[in-house]
């Protein structure tokens, strides 16, 4: 019991340094289990940030699950399908456009563009040569135009004024090369896509003009026509708008050019190739290739929109990208044509229709499908058991044209454009009104019942009255057929006889 006194006074006499070390005991100990604590946290906040990379990784789709890549294969798959699908539909709408001369049709359609066309020998692109040399093809598309001129009894029909000879400015109007060697197949393909883009935007000008001309004569269809002259259609280079110069973008030609065949056409015959122009592409992939293109008109300026809208609808896929107008510098007067036909100018001032007349330059871009690769393939599948096509004769005689336009080219000399601007003309439907227009003539129908032998000049004659008489519509049939563009007062170019 003394000791323990002993003990507790000794404690309390020194009871503030006991009290110390026991708080710095417990201070230390505290300590220890803090460290203890913030380690655990950190490694928690560590778990945590690699757990939320770990799952970011996922969210930008590099790293993809097998349910995952799964489902992305099958929509990818049915995607993959509607493309090549829509491909090859825009492709062979597209085709019908893609036409050749009569002479080589049957033996170049179907072709993939770019492909070669001097088989059999070269016969084919010879043929080829020889067709585009009568100018066929570029009057064709030269009187879709409506272009207004007048028959020989000085009737006046059409409604595009282009001068007061329409046949002698047809190769001005539409751009097409002269050929002084056979063309490669490259050339040849670059000639066409040419005359096909032309001809694409003539139908266009036809179909804007076309209530026109089925409302008004020629002498009034011109004043009243949204667009009254087409001066150029320009393709590649300058055809191109301002943007796209600015960009400074090189226009490409669809293949390189063979080296041998640039060997082969040397001096005057390599700068002859090149007036077909075959850096005109602004962009070309595996499904499509673009081209540049400009349309120059004068046009009635309250009918804008409808020139634009007209074009924009042009049966190659035409975006455009920039238009332009401005004033003529000169003054705009009637053609020609119209002053020798004694037409006057209505009225004065605003009610003068020439007073609305503006220069209109529109630029854009065509966009041409390439043949798809599994409508190619099946193609060439199905080529291998078919016979080879024949090439027709260059010799043979367009269809529809008269024998009065073939002795009349053969005995006065005239130029190509002449020539075959006449033919055009007098192979066209006769004019819209059909006032003036003798119907063809046709044989005389044999008699049903012949008579008997013995019988008399009577009897004869009556017979000849039972006999039938073709109808109506069979005489008409003979005829060639009527456009579709033309109105009243609207005549192809068919001469009276």
């Amino acid at each position: 019991m003394e000791q323990l006194q002993v003990v507790l006074a000794h404690l309390k006499l020194h009871r503030f340094w006991y009290s110390l070390g026991l708080a710095l005991v417990f201070a230390y100990l505290v300590t220890l289990g803090a460290a203890d604590a913030q380690k655990q946290a950190a490694d928690l906040e560590k778990q945590l940030e690699n757990s939320f990379t770990q799952v970011k990784s996922y969210q930008s789709g590099d790293r993809a699950n097998s349910q995952w890549k799964q489902a992305v294969a099958e929509k990818k798959e049915v995607l993959d399908k509607d493309f090549l699908s829509s491909h090859e539909k825009l492709y062979l709408e597209q085709e019908k456009l893609m036409t050749w001369p009569k002479e080589v049709a049957e033996v170049f359609k179907g072709r993939p563009f770019g492909a070669p066309l001097n088989d059999n020998q070269s016969k084919y692109i010879f043929d080829y040569r020889r067709a585009c040399d009568d100018l066929a093809q570029v009057a064709q598309v030269f009187w879709e135009l409506n272009v207004l001129d007048k028959q020989e009894d000085g009737k006046l029909f059409g409604i595009i004024d282009v001068g007061r000879s329409p046949s002698a400015a047809m190769t001005q109007v539409i751009q097409f090369p002269t050929w002084t060697r056979d063309p490669n197949s490259m050339e040849a393909w670059y000639a066409q896509e040419m005359l096909w883009i032309q001809r694409a935007v003539i139908k266009s000008i036809s179909r804007i003009n076309r209530p026109t001309a089925e409302a008004f004569s020629a002498e009034k269809g011109w004043l009243n026509a949204p667009i009254k002259r087409m001066y150029a259609i320009e393709i590649g280079a300058a055809g191109m708008d301002q943007g796209t110069l600015a960009a400074k973008k090189d226009l490409v030609e669809y293949l390189p050019p063979d080296p041998a065949q640039v060997a082969a056409a040397s001096g005057n015959q390599a700068a002859d190739a090149q007036a077909v122009n075959p850096k005109r592409y602004v962009e070309k992939t595996d499904a499509f290739r673009i081209v540049p293109v400009g349309v120059h008109l004068l046009i009635d300026q309250t009918k804008i929109t409808d020139v634009l809208a007209g074009l924009a609808n042009t049966d190659f896929k035409f975006t455009i990208s920039e238009v332009r107008m401005t004033y003529p510098q000169e003054r705009v007067d009637l053609p020609p044509l119209l002053k020798e036909a004694g037409v006057s100018m209505p009225g004065r001032g605003a009610e003068n229709p020439l007073y609305n007349c503006i220069d209109v330059d529109v630029f854009g871009t065509m966009r041409l499908y390439e043949m798809p690769k599994a409508l190619k393939e099946r193609r060439e599948k199905e080529a291998k058991d078919a016979p080879p096509a024949v090439a027709h004769p260059t010799e043979e005689p367009s269809k529809g044209a008269s024998p009065k336009t073939d002795a009349k080219k053969a005995d006065a000399p005239k130029s190509e454009a002449k020539a075959a601007g006449d033919a055009a003309k007098a192979a066209a439907p006769l004019p819209a009104d059909g006032k003036d227009a003798k119907p063809p003539a046709t044989e005389k129908s044999e008699p049903k019942a012949a008579p008997k032998k013995g019988a008399d000049d009577d009897a004869k004659k009556a017979s000849a009255k039972e006999a039938p008489k073709p109808p109506a519509d069979d005489a008409g049939k003979s005829a060639p057929p009527k456009d579709p563009t033309a109105g009243a007062g609207k005549s192809d170019g068919s001469k009276k006889k």
